[in-house]
């Protein structure tokens, strides 16, 4: 064991050399490891006998005192270590600079010579404390990382130490809260102003956000990517960085989520978070105060250090409240304007800052101002669309993740599965599923007479059949409008015979195509014919049959009172909502009502008129995950075709189809399928050929079905005697 000592002069502690008396054993030239460092032995007769002499940054890495410790010294086989072919390196002041200290530049040729002069041949390890020189002042030497060759690098190894050499490249990193610039540095070794993902660099998987990658792998190509390279390339590619990143999308697919888990990963201090409505204040001049102090250290740092200033990052939730287009609001201040034109002029004003990013998230683009949508300013605009199915099983797996690990999932869970049936599900309703899911499984286990004791809670599992019960009563927002189905059908639907059959096989045909078509992306049918026939039943139906997983009804019912500009954005929304589905079904019900038509002078709303032409003929977009064309399927009903060919709306769609009323035979079978029975054959044929209408809407015979019934038993108050056993007479008295 060697006594700790300190190195006898000035001189020796910059070689970096830790000494021993000469003709110690191993001698000069050895290398030696100490707590997990390896240093290269020096000879000085200065240094008492049995005695090791470290310097002050060589005893403070190794954690050695020179009044209590021994170590010994044990021999480090160079053979064991590869040769640096680049070394990252911070430099510090050995003594504590006063507050204030102008910045000191090192010209970094210079210091390269030095570090290279000193330290050729000796092995470093990451994090070791090191010993300079430059001028006149002493600089303490702290590697970063180092890399060799990759011809020489072992598959997936991360290297800790290795040797300098003469042809060793050096980069210098820089610290925010050290007074340090570099000159002269070689063209493309500039270290950049900011590490900003750390040593782990930017992992999706780390991010914990499914079906999300590829939005991801856009946000990093755009806006950090170009912030990685060194100042010289980015010089000559004359380019800029991106300065805003807008993701905009429907509600719960996870645009918050992006930005939380970014910030966690950026991990700079330089980061703050800002609700769109927050920076508002009833005092003049106040909001736009209020947006230059989110933006006034990044201006302080970018006049005090111009191109070494860190990286300045503003996360803007609900953003469209904040920058709405200009001249839209009305309320006399003009605060909303100010605000926008704040905005822009920090961000690509006169004085522009170079040293900022802006991540804003939105429901509605199309609120925004154009001016803050163009290049230069939030010029990466990123969908965060509804996931497909592997993202949605991607999700699946992350929420459900700490239940399996806790043994609580059991094993007839299928999350392919549910991934599968969750169709048009965003992030957050399947995170809602799950949780219902576990809501479910907890019922089970609880005692409902003593609410506060469980029953086998060890035996709690979260069981296939929880879920699927979630999801049956979990309906996603871009879902199946489920409801106004199910009203549109409340009635039934009744085979009655060829007609039915060969109507309905003719629209699931168009479905058919649709689906199968590589070039279609869009297909129109309008169902016409009287009042009651069903036509709104049948375009429920076929929506239903489908298998589409959006379904949105637009009827008119839906906008009592509604103002017409009010109306046409609702019809418009229903479109773009369709758009985010790769399969979408819209039934636009009873036109000529939702377009307010009144016989009586000829008068209707051509602005919903023109908003329902204009989004029935466009084309859907491309989907911005498979960049196929998403398809969407428009079933309009009418009970006025002259009306719909005047309007030139039947010329919008792409074939008519025509819903009749029920002559006398398809009338008997509807009445037949509705459980009526008659007395004997002769009442049956009586009331086909001579009580009947030739002609019936297939509504108007549920009703007479119906009313007949009532008629038969009137009187008869118990539900048990009331027959079913009708004669033709109770139908003549229903009709009449």
């Amino acid at each position: 064991m060697f006594k700790v000592v300190p190195t006898p002069s000035d001189a020796l502690t910059l070689t970096n050399l830790v000494y021993v008396p000469p003709g110690t054993k191993p001698g000069a030239g050895k290398f030696v490891e100490i707590n997990g460092f390896v240093f290269t032995l020096g000879e000085d007769a200065s240094v008492p006998p049995n005695s090791v002499a470290f310097n002050a940054r060589q005893r403070g890495c190794c954690n050695l005192s020179t009044t209590v410790d021994s170590v010994p010294l044990t021999e480090f086989n160079p053979m064991s270590v590869k040769p640096l072919t680049l070394i990252k390196v911070e430099l510090d002041f050995s003594t504590k600079q006063p507050a204030g200290s102008p910045v000191y530049s090192i010209d970094a040729s210079v210091m390269t010579q030095n570090l290279l002069k000193t330290l050729t041949s000796q092995i470093i390890t990451v994090d070791q404390l090191l010993v300079s020189f430059y001028g006149e002042k002493k600089f303490v030497v702290k590697p970063r990382s180092v890399e060799v060759a990759e011809a020489t690098a072992g598959k997936g190894e991360k290297l800790t130490r290795g040797m300098i050499t003469s042809k060793t490249v050096i980069i210098f990193s820089r610290s925010d809260n050290i007074p340090i610039s570099y000159t002269n540095l070689p063209e493309g070794t500039e270290a950049p102003p900011q590490d900003l993902f750390g040593a782990n660099g930017f992992d999706i998987e780390m991010t914990g956000i499914g079906g999300l990658s590829k939005q991801l792998e856009e946000i990093f190509r755009r806006a950090f990517e170009s912030r990685m390279y060194p100042r010289s390339i980015i010089k000559k590619l004359k380019t800029r960085h991106v300065k805003g990143v807008l993701l905009y999308g429907p509600p719960g697919t996870g645009k918050t989520l992006i930005a939380k888990r970014l910030s966690a990963m950026l991990g700079c201090k330089n980061l703050k978070i800002v609700n769109g409505p927050e920076v508002f204040d009833k005092y003049v001049g106040q909001t736009e105060a209020n947006i230059r102090a989110l933006f006034a250290e990044a201006d302080a740092e970018m006049k005090l250090k111009g191109d070494e200033s860190q990286l300045h990052i503003i996360v803007f939730d609900e953003f469209d409240s904040m920058v709405k287009q200009r001249g839209s609001t009305r309320d006399g201040t003009g605060v909303h304007d100010n605000a926008v034109n704040q905005l822009l002029t920090k961000i690509d004003g006169p004085e522009e800052l170079n040293n900022i990013l802006l991540i804003a998230m939105t429901n509605r683009r199309d609120l925004i101002d154009e001016a803050v949508l163009r290049p230069g300013r939030f010029e990466v605009q990123i969908e965060i669309t509804i996931p497909d199915e592997a993202g949605r099983l991607e999700i699946f797996k992350i929420k459900t993740a700490d239940m399996e690990k806790g043994g609580l999932l059991d094993k007839d869970v299928d999350l392919a599965k549910l991934a599968e049936i969750t169709k048009n599900y965003s992030g957050a309703e399947i995170e809602g599923v799950v949780n219902n899911a576990s809501s479910y499984a907890m019922h089970r286990h609880v005692d409902m007479k003593n609410p506060t004791k469980f029953k086998n809670p060890e035996q709690l599992r979260i069981k296939q059949e929880d879920f699927e019960s979630a999801i049956g009563v979990y309906h996603p927002a871009l879902g199946v409008a489920v409801d106004e189905l199910e009203n549109l059908t409340r009635n039934g639907l009744h085979d009655y015979g060829m007609l039915w059959q060969h109507l309905f096989t003719s629209c699931m045909s168009y479905v058919d195509t649709l689906k199968s078509s590589k070039r279609l992306s869009s297909i129109s049918l309008l169902l016409e014919g009287p009042h009651g026939v069903g036509k709104s039943a049948l375009a429920a139906h076929v929506a239903q049959r489908s298998g589409f997983p959006y379904v949105k009804v637009i009827k008119p019912d839906l906008y009592v009172g509604y103002t017409e500009l009010a109306k046409c954005n609702a019809i418009r929304h229903a479109f773009e909502d369709a758009d985010r589905s790769p399969m979408s079904v819209v039934i636009v019900d009873d036109i000529e009502r939702l377009i307010d038509y009144v016989q009586v002078g000829q008068r209707f709303s051509n602005a919903v008129l023109q908003t329902l032409l204009i989004m029935i003929k466009r084309q859907p977009p491309l989907n911005t995950i498979t960049k196929l064309p998403n398809k969407l399927l428009i079933l309009g009903t009418t009970s006025n075709p002259e009306l719909m060919n005047e309007l030139e709306v039947s010329q919008v769609f792409y074939s008519t189809k025509s819903v009749l009323n029920l002559g006398r035979e398809e009338s008997m079978m509807v009445i037949r399928s509705l459980g009526v029975s008659f007395q004997s054959k002769a009442e049956e044929e009586k009331l086909e050929t001579d009580i009947l209408p030739r002609q019936l809407p297939v509504k108007k015979v549920t009703l007479l079905v119906e009313r007949a019934i009532a008629l038969a038993n009137e009187g008869i108050e118990d539900s048990l005697a009331q027959k079913r056993t009708l004669t033709a007479d109770d139908f003549a008295a229903a009709l009449s």
